[in-house]
This record gives structure tokens, sequence and C-alpha cells, in this order.
């Protein structure tokens, strides 16, 4: 991978219904916001809280990866699929769904106690 646009522009979106009585509507303001906040997370450079990945993972290790502009595209492909890079079918996409239902089923918990 050359560029994070190889990878964004293989994701889609889409909303999850678990079950009728627990749908809340995602307004497209909302999935708006999703998307934006999942593209700068990717756009960003290296680790997203570096103080924490450098205890973690070793100075070393840390200064080849910091400056990265592709790693967390990188890994979000490695986490998500297993792959180690982009599949090379064009038509295999990467979709994140958005749940929605655990503010409700949140409501309903502390309704109960």
């Amino acid at each position: 991978m050359t560029s994070v646009f190889q990878l964004t522009d293989r994701l889609d979106y889409r909303t999850e219904l678990v079950a009728e009585e627990f749908q809340i509507v995602m307004t497209e303001e909302r999935l708006e916001r999703v998307k934006t906040a999942v593209l700068r997370y990717l756009h960003g450079q290296g680790h997203p809280f570096p103080e924490r990945a450098e205890a973690l993972i070793g100075r070393e290790k840390f200064s080849t990866t910091s400056q990265d502009p592709l790693y967390r595209a990188c890994r979000f492909i490695k986490t998500t699929s297993g792959l180690v890079t982009l599949p090379t079918d064009r038509e295999r996409n990467f979709t994140v769904s958005l749940f929605s239902v655990f503010k409700t089923l949140y409501s309903r918990f502390l309704h109960t106690l």
C-alpha cells in the first residue's frame, strides 16, 4: 500500500439492527461523524497514543513506526482481516458496522437496578 486512500476508498459503512425493539435511528449526521472520525484516525501518523505505544512495544520498534503515515491503515487491515496488505481483489471491501443498541440496553439495565 502506498496511500491511505487505497484503504479508505474501500470502506463501506452500515448500521446494524440487532432487534426491532432496540432500534435507535442512526441519522445521516451521526453516520457522517463516525465516517469523519474513522478517516481522521486512518490518516493519522504513527501510533494514536505515542507515550503508551513506546512503553508497550519498546523504543526501537516505536522509532521505526512513529512517523509512518501508513501505520494506522496497515494495522486496521491486519486487525480486521488478518492480512498484512490490501487484498488484490478490488471487489473485496472492508465494512464498518455501527451498532447503536448499547445506549438503549444500558438504559434498560439501569432501570432494573
